[in-house]
């Protein structure tokens, strides 16, 4: 209970941690370091790692902090919402890094502090003017009425307050608010990836994926390999992890040969690879996260299939 409002302080969490090693090497309070065979901070980390999958108390009592977010949006009739959370700066950045609003009416996020805006906050779009800003607690639909949200901007003197002020009212102009409930979405992901019903190297592709991290032509590029800028399966775009598997036309040419991959082209275009493995119905998680490797790790096939043996596939060979 204490863990879930106070941040505890680097001595306190040092003497616990000292105690916890020891009862287990030891089952006492009182071992030495002869007595541990394994470094605390190696014994600490995820069993995924290698650990034993200990709670690191400063990451456990943050997380139970960002409840207290979480609950303002998922259960607004506990009887603490309208007080100040117990969170600091810090916790509040990473909630707004770890969650994504979909705006509705506007009634329930708030303007600057939540990421309603092309998935980021207002204040994070434009620092330097979060600053200037008055009234910073109030909800989208009241800062959107009569430009409310410019109140106190008028202070603006540097060349970087300008351009921030352009650029974050050229993004306001496209928002329209509906008579829908603002919904909140949380990105991260624990076990999409290593729980899947999948083969051991469609994992580990899609966990590159995720990151952007496979070798597309925009990656080769920053290494200074000579290679053709443009995706071999639309000879439209560029080459980018998030074209490749999201966005290509081609591919989803490819993909829809076979009526049942439609749909799943359809549902990757909006929200991206994060976005559809967060969406899946709980029961099913697995067996589709593991579908939607299969297909990816198949489109990467036959992008290299193209480029390095200069042929193209039917879907038949590919699936």
């Amino acid at each position: 209970y204490f863990l879930t409002i106070f941040p505890l302080k680097k001595w306190v969490i040092k003497k616990i941690d000292k105690i916890r090693s020891s009862f287990l090497w030891r089952g006492s309070d009182n071992a030495h370091g002869g007595h541990c065979l394994v470094k605390w901070t190696k014994a600490a980390r995820p069993k995924i790692l290698g650990g034993l999958g200990i709670l690191d108390l400063e990451r456990f009592s943050r997380a139970l902090r960002l409840r207290w977010l979480w609950f303002q949006w998922t259960d607004p009739l506990r009887p603490w919402v309208q007080t100040i959370p117990p969170c600091h700066s810090t916790d509040a950045a990473l909630f707004r890094a770890s969650t994504e609003v979909t705006i509705g009416n506007g009634r329930l996020a708030s303007f600057w502090h939540d990421s309603w805006l092309m998935g980021k906050a207002p204040m994070d779009v434009a620092p330097s003017l979060y600053p200037l800003a008055w009234r910073k607690n109030k909800k989208v639909h009241e800062e959107l009425v009569d430009l409310n949200w410019t109140r106190g901007l008028w202070r603006m003197d540097t060349e970087e307050q300008l351009t921030e002020f352009l650029e974050l009212w050229e993004l306001l102009e496209g928002v329209q608010l509906s008579d829908q409930p603002d919904r909140i979405r949380w990105k991260l992901m624990a076990n999409a990836v290593w729980k899947a019903h999948a083969e051991g190297k469609h994992k580990f592709f899609m966990w590159l994926l995720i990151q952007a991290n496979i070798l597309t032509a925009d990656k080769l590029a920053l290494r200074n390999w000579l290679c053709n800028p443009v995706c071999v399966l639309c000879d439209q775009q560029q080459e980018t992890a998030v074209h490749l598997c999201l966005k290509c036309l081609g591919g989803c040419e490819f993909l829809d040969e076979q009526s049942g991959f439609t749909t799943f082209c359809e549902l990757l275009q909006p929200r991206g690879v994060v976005g559809i493995f967060s969406d899946q119905p709980k029961e099913q998680h697995k067996t589709i996260s593991g579908i939607l490797m299969y297909v990816a790790w198949n489109v990467w096939k036959e992008r290299n299939r193209r480029i390095f043996e200069g042929k193209s596939s039917t879907i038949s060979v590919c699936y």
